[in-house]
């Protein structure tokens, strides 16, 4: 049996070992002519694994690209455009970019939310500071979600002690000043419309019972 792990590498791996292959085999062919319309047939294979692709206009010459690609830039046939100039899969490796290795202070918050205390921090005082704040105490909410002590401090309060660790101590929040948003706590004034729509319903039911009452009068 063959084992494909062993080969080469696919070079465009949505067009498959298959196509690849075919490249390899057409580039051992002697005769231009021969190659060259070997080449015709592996465009039009190309076309029908990718159909979707005609919808770009210049989907031609870019299926000619993928097959210099493919053959990693060795092919000589007539093709109807030219080659081109460079190969995007052959590029230089620079340096690898370093792996965060550092650990949130609190795995229940994770290191995102410490950056956004540090970055706040940084801010200078004013309304897009405070329009930050409130978005760290809403992610800090959803962080939360229902475990934190209800007992003796409100919610508000809780997340404003919790910012407060989350900064190690430097990022001071009025609780009475934070707006949650959605998935977070509700406004004072959306329980006041809440109370105002019971209070119209409880209106509307006495009315009713008054003139059924009148009516069995």
């Amino acid at each position: 049996m063959k084992y494909y792990i062993s080969e080469t590498p696919l070079r465009l791996r949505e067009y498959g070992r298959n196509i690849q292959s075919m490249v390899e085999y057409m580039k051992t062919i002697e005769d231009k002519e021969v190659r060259t319309a070997v080449a015709h047939e592996v465009v039009y294979f190309m076309t029908c694994l990718k159909p979707s692709i005609k919808e770009n206009p210049d989907y031609k010459q870019m299926l000619w690209d993928y097959l210099y690609l493919i053959a990693d830039g060795d092919l000589d046939v007539e093709a109807p455009y030219e080659k081109p100039e460079h190969n995007p899969l052959h590029h230089p490796v620079g340096k690898r970019l370093p792996y965060p290795n550092e650990k949130p202070t609190y795995k229940a918050y994770g290191k995102n939310l410490e950056l956004m205390a540090a970055k706040a921090l940084e801010m200078e005082e004013g309304p897009i500071r405070d329009e930050y704040i409130n978005m760290l105490a809403s992610a800090v909410r959803m962080a939360l979600g229902n475990n934190y002590d209800r007992s003796g401090t409100s919610p508000e309060a809780y997340i404003a002690s919790q910012i407060l660790r989350i900064s190690g101590g430097k990022l001071t929040v009025d609780p009475e000043k934070l707006r949650i948003y959605k998935g977070g706590i509700t406004h004072p004034h959306h329980k006041s419309r809440s109370n105002n729509k019971k209070g119209k319903k409880g209106g509307g039911n006495k009315g009713r019972g008054k003139s059924r009452s009148k009516r069995k009068r």
